[in-house]
């Protein structure tokens, strides 16, 4: 079987639960990769089938949003403001704010959006 396609029977697997699907699509990756000779990483491949188990997937719970149980929302503690940054991860991070409050005004009062994204590479001869 295709690499790609190994890869994609073990997702499937993983994620709807099928355990002997996952062993046997595992078990080809391991017997190919032993192949090549990769003992090292069939080997851990073959722990990994041991020791982690797989459980189906949840019920979906009625009148809930889906996919809202998979995001973990956090609030900050710190302000970015307050970290310590190197002087060009700050300056970097203070235009890209000043760059995305232009952006939400452009927005708010229906100018065209600016063409060019954020430019993440300085121009060519500034650095």
């Amino acid at each position: 079987m295709a690499r790609s396609d190994l890869l994609l029977s073990i997702v499937r697997a993983g994620a709807t639960g099928d355990r002997d699907a996952l062993r046997s699509s595992v078990e080809a990756v391991v017997a190919e990769e032993r192949g090549k000779n990769h003992h090292i990483l069939a080997d851990r491949l073959q722990r990994a089938l041991n020791t982690v188990s797989v459980a189906p997937p949840a019920a979906p719970q009625p009148g809930g949003q889906a996919g809202k149980d998979t995001i973990l929302e956090t609030i900050p503690r710190r302000r970015i403001e307050e970290l310590i940054l190197p002087l060009p991860v700050s300056e970097s991070q203070r235009g890209l704010g000043l760059w995305r409050l232009k952006l939400n005004v452009a927005k708010a009062i229906e100018l065209p959006q600016p063409e060019q994204a954020w430019p993440m590479v300085p121009a060519k001869g500034k650095g």
